[in-house]
């Protein structure tokens, strides 16, 4: 790592929380550690913070293929094939929103801090999520104005709703299949599907692809329910199998505020495992450390 690039991972962890002044200028770069999303305008860089160290968060890949949509960016902390936290921009550059919107969330309870910086004028917009906390997903639909100015209004408050706990349901003992709507987690062992809604419709929501690379690996999948390039919803898995937790572990959340319900099937049992998030409400992260019992 080169050493402007330490020194600006240092200013990132101990700044103040807020829009920074610092009007650097200087065009988005992607390497390991940084996404540029919106045609290249914004950058994205995260730091991650856990009881005992700190360090850079790094874009994760598919078969090769990075982790990066023009409007989306996942990132890794320990594994590279876990995710960790994500970020979505759009371009709401139209009346009545006239602004770049960011939408912010992660399947963890590790602590980070990602700066979003524009490379046009220099503003930049921080969000943290403190160490030992699952984050309220943020939905801030005012991060930079749209005209030239430097600095950028405080993030709305999100809306939320509580959540129906999650609950267990039984289906078909069958084999898990992949297709563009169903993932396949932990050796194939556990089926993943999600429906969204809005207020006017419904339907399935589909595994994301980068290149020519399913947004999936063993343990990760993403999934979009407008758009290909939109990441809508992530889940994770992990496979706790071992004392004292004895138990498949399920992470959910999204960067929405559409409704959602995620079916999470044992190919084994046929035990479901449902998460819902309410319509309009943006999610909060869901860490289900007793989802599935083990063998």
């Amino acid at each position: 790592m080169s050493s402007s690039k330490s020194l600006a991972l240092l200013l990132l962890l101990f700044a103040a929380p807020g829009a920074a002044t610092a009007q650097d200028l200087s065009p988005c770069v992607r390497d390991a550690d940084t996404a540029c999303l919106l045609n290249g305008r914004f950058e994205l860089e995260v730091v991650r913070t856990t009881a005992v160290a700190s360090g850079e968060a790094f874009v994760m890949s598919f078969l090769g293929e990075r982790a990066e949509s023009d409007q989306s960016a996942f990132f890794w902390f320990f594994d590279p094939a876990n995710f960790e936290m994500g970020v979505k921009m759009v371009d709401a550059c139209t009346p009545p929103f006239d602004a770049f919107w960011v939408f912010v969330s992660g399947l963890t309870n590790q602590g980070y801090r990602l700066a979003v910086r524009d490379s046009a004028t220099g503003a930049i917009r921080d969000y943290e999520n403190p160490h030992g906390v699952y984050p309220q997903t943020v939905g801030d639909t005012a991060a930079f104005p749209c005209a030239p100015a430097l600095g950028a209004p405080a993030a709305a408050p999100a809306r939320t709703v509580a959540a129906p706990p999650p609950r267990r349901e039984l289906a078909e003992a069958d084999p898990c299949l992949r297709d563009g709507e169903t993932a396949c987690l932990l050796d194939g062992r556990f089926e993943v599907r999600v429906t969204w809604d809005t207020v006017a419709a419904s339907g399935p929501g589909g595994v994301m692809s980068f290149g020519e690379a399913r947004a999936e690996s063993d343990q990760s999948a993403f999934f979009w329910f407008f758009d290909p390039a939109n990441f809508e919803m992530g889940v994770k898995m992990v496979d706790a199998c071992v004392e004292p937790f004895d138990a498949f572990w399920v992470f959910v959340s999204g960067l929405t505020n559409q409704g959602y319900r995620l079916e999470v099937r044992d190919a084994f049992t046929g035990e479901v495992r449902v998460y819902e998030n309410p319509l309009g409400s943006y999610p909060q992260t869901i860490g289900d450390t007793s989802a599935f019992p083990c063998p």
